[in-house]
């Protein structure tokens, strides 16, 4: 198990931008929306989310390929395009399904840590930063290799 590989593979997931995008929704949700209550604030985190978890699932897809030596799992956009095909397909059931919505935040406070899900579909508009997503990860493609 080659541990000191995990860091170059997963360059897209400790980047400045991604992290950039976790410290945005962070504050959003716990400052910023309840300080400045408008539009902007309410959508804020809907949109960093789903810029980060597409990358997010990645990281953890390349770290169990490296820590099991698969070496097989690989940055490129069949994997991208799942990874945003996902975190999209979430969001849908979170904003549109209520029982979906109460299933997952009922998942998350019991095993992992508190959140309550708001249904709106006028946040499904967060799917536009898709694309975004989707042409920061080409930028790893190559550097997800294994050399």
């Amino acid at each position: 198990m080659a541990i000191e590989n995990i860091p170059s593979r997963i360059h897209f997931f400790i980047h400045p931008l991604p992290l950039s995008a976790v410290l945005a929704m962070a504050l959003n949700d716990h400052w910023l929306k309840y300080r400045f209550a408008n539009a902007i604030m309410g959508k804020l985190s809907d949109f960093c989310g789903i810029f980060y978890l597409p990358i997010f699932l990645l990281a953890i897809l390349m770290v169990i390929d490296e820590l099991f030596s698969l070496k097989r799992f690989r940055v490129n956009p069949s994997s991208v395009t799942a990874a945003i095909a996902f975190t999209d397909f979430l969001l849908i059931l979170v904003k549109l399904s209520a029982p979906s919505a109460r299933l997952i935040e009922d998942f998350f406070n019991q095993y992992l840590f508190r959140i309550q899900l708001v249904q709106d579909p006028t946040d499904l508009f967060a799917l536009v930063v898709n694309p975004l997503t989707y042409l920061y990860l080409r930028n790893y493609w190559v550097c997800s290799k294994l050399t």
